[in-house]
């Protein structure tokens, strides 16, 4: 299993997830966040947000025929930049993951390695980064500031 320790997001991509958050709330909100990785670190600085997505006060569901063309369309836009699916974003009226999320992250984990969970709070914009290991949420810390595009390219 790889295991990212820290994720360093584009501060333009966090102001986007927030005012997401902040601007949707109380429906829940939903985007694959995509960037690369080295052995330690996620960078963070894209996303897909689904507009398809089925959102209520108190779950959503992804829309997986929409990431899928959405994705190939970014893929072709952008064709020397990395965008491998790095995590999943999704709002919530609290700051931890529920039963459901730990699940959902376990599954994703079985498609997506390494990935992680990113939570906004849309009551205060508390952001917070897990893994989840042995059925636990693990908080990963994260820090934003700018990405280089050096670190976008592929490799």
């Amino acid at each position: 299993m790889i295991k990212i320790n820290k994720a360093i997001f584009d501060s333009r991509l966090v102001k986007i997830l927030k005012d997401l958050a902040w601007n949707k709330k109380p429906k829940e909100q939903y985007a694959w966040l995509l960037g690369k990785h080295d052995s330690n670190n996620a960078y963070i600085y894209d996303l897909i947000y689904d507009s398809q997505a089925v959102q209520t006060n108190t779950r959503v569901e992804p829309n997986a025929d929409y990431f899928i063309k959405s994705y190939k369309q970014k893929q072709r836009l952008l064709p020397d930049t990395c965008l491998r699916i790095l995590s999943w974003f999704h709002t919530h009226p609290i700051n931890n993951p529920s039963e459901i999320d730990i699940k959902s992250q376990e599954d994703f984990r079985k498609i997506y390695q390494p990935s992680f969970m990113t939570f906004i709070n849309y009551n205060n914009l508390d952001m917070k980064c897990f893994d989840v290991i042995n059925g636990k949420a693990i908080e990963i810390p994260y820090e934003t500031g700018f990405i280089p595009d050096d670190k976008k390219r592929k490799s």
